[in-house]
């Protein structure tokens, strides 16, 4: 039998050496939030001809506007999500377009709030310590019966730790890849977070089950 426990250093290092990169590039640069968190501009054009989104993407860019995305909605027109822009920005892009590509046909300019504000950020990080206080209470009384020296609450917090791991390795992940390929947290990123929030308190509960089981005391009663 493998001795896991005897090892627990050798996989703590590890843990840190993959988990600490994404704190420090979230310390440093934080999260490129895209237009769900930020709000934006969404400007739809009709081209003569298809053109590569790399190419549109290009001449925003030489505008000096930052583009998010470009969603291909049909023969040669595409919606170009961009940070927040003026009227000025919009009429030099158009006109960049236009001696780049020939005729354009400005289908929609359409200024966007973001979808999850301040507010509602807020509100989250308050569910989520809400959330984790409940977790350790009710590991504490699910474990309560567990034979002196273990302590119950430490089931709880075990799992709270291994939850905050998992976040943070997701986050940290996505700040990296945010600052170096530009990759954008939006509202899909919030959803896979809860996702990963979800299976680490179950899979820690698993986990502390199966220790129970493993130690013999898995026939402990409420």
């Amino acid at each position: 039998m493998i001795d896991l426990m005897g090892k627990k250093w050798r996989f703590f290092i590890l843990s840190g050496i993959i988990i600490l990169p994404g704190i420090i590039s979230l310390g440093l640069y934080g999260l490129n939030l895209g237009v769900d968190f930020t709000g934006g501009a969404l400007l739809e054009y009709k081209f003569e001809n298809k053109l590569d989104k790399e190419d549109i993407r290009r001449e925003f860019i030489s505008s000096g506007i930052e583009v998010s995305g470009i969603v291909e909605t049909g023969e040669a027109s595409y919606i170009v999500k961009t940070k927040p822009i003026n009227e000025q920005k919009i009429i030099e892009v158009k006109k960049s377009l236009s001696e780049k590509f020939g005729q354009v046909e400005e289908l929609r300019v359409e200024n966007v709030g973001p979808t999850i504000g301040v507010e509602t950020t807020r509100n989250a990080f308050v569910s989520l310590g809400l959330a984790s206080a409940m977790i350790v209470i009710y590991l504490a009384l699910a474990f309560r019966k567990v034979p002196k020296p273990t302590s119950p609450w430490r089931f709880g917090v075990t799992a709270v730790i291994a939850l905050l791991h998992d976040v943070l390795l997701l986050v940290g992940l996505f700040s990296l890849l945010g600052h170096f390929l530009k990759v954008e947290v939006d509202v899909l990123f919030v959803t896979a977070a809860l996702t990963v929030v979800g299976f680490s308190v179950h899979d820690t509960i698993h986990v502390s089950h199966g220790s129970l089981c493993f130690t013999g005391l898995a026939s402990i009663r409420w």
